[in-house]
């Protein structure tokens, strides 16, 4: 492909460190590392649809590579149970803040 379009999918930053130009149509973790091109509007898109574009650094990658493979810094008192939930020092996070909700009368 000359070029790759995604909304947040990790295709666009692999095809990125690949050397193939990529568009971004959305929000991710990683459109402000340089290794991709950005289209805010509609009309942004259609303008890097329509041109050349050079590939972007392969080095630009290196950072989300690192915090994919390594997960970030790992946290002192939380600890991941799945991709939704996770402990505090032990404690659910999400069953205390539903009992807190649920103590002060709000409906969640």
């Amino acid at each position: 492909a000359s070029k790759v379009i995604s909304f947040g999918s990790t295709i666009g930053i692999e095809s990125s460190f690949m050397g193939v130009p990529w568009i971004l149509l959305g929000r991710a973790l990683y459109e402000d590392l340089g290794c991709v091109y950005v289209a805010r509007r509609i009309s942004d898109a259609y303008k890097l649809l329509s041109i050349d574009l050079p590939p972007l650094p392969e080095e630009s990658t290196y950072p989300y590579g690192y915090f994919s493979s390594s997960h970030g810094i790992e946290y002192k008192s939380y600890k991941t149970v799945d991709f939704r939930s996770g402990l505090i020092d032990g404690i659910d996070v999400k069953k205390r803040v539903t009992e807190i909700i649920q103590s002060m009368n709000v409906q969640s």
